[in-house]
């Protein structure tokens, strides 16, 4: 059970951060 939610939560860092490297991409 405290797997899944660290998965979660870990999933959800990797979209943020996914976005984060896009926007600077976009940016450059």
């Amino acid at each position: 059970m405290l797997k899944l939610q660290l998965n979660k939560s870990t999933k959800k860092l990797c979209q943020r951060f996914d976005v984060v490297q896009k926007n600077k991409i976009k940016k450059d």
